[in-house]
């Protein structure tokens, strides 16, 4: 459910991967489990390293509703949940 700019697909897919986001990825590797249906070019695609940070907030989730309600009303384009935090598995992130 990560929203990616328009295009953003079709680049990555021309290999115009930045080297940050190749070593981003790798260093993530020991961190993250992806599932089967989740492409190497999404994955680069979320180890991305041209963004500004800012972009993720970790709440309990019975203020989620609430939240987001108050971004939209701040002008904040398409906020969404993104995940949700669990009990430690084999690996401390899971994209599926």
């Amino acid at each position: 459910n990560v929203p990616f700019l328009p295009a953003v697909d079709s680049f990555a897919a021309a290999n115009t991967i930045p080297s940050g986001t190749k070593e981003n990825h790798l260093y993530t590797k020991s961190k993250v489990t992806y599932g089967s249906e989740v492409s190497e070019i999404r994955q680069h695609m979320l180890n991305d390293a041209q963004t500004s940070g800012g972009l993720l907030i970790s709440l309990n989730e019975k203020y989620a509703d609430k939240l987001l309600n108050a971004l939209n009303r701040k002008g904040v384009k398409q906020p969404r949940i993104i995940g949700k935090v669990t009990d430690k598995a084999s690996a401390v992130i899971s994209v599926i």
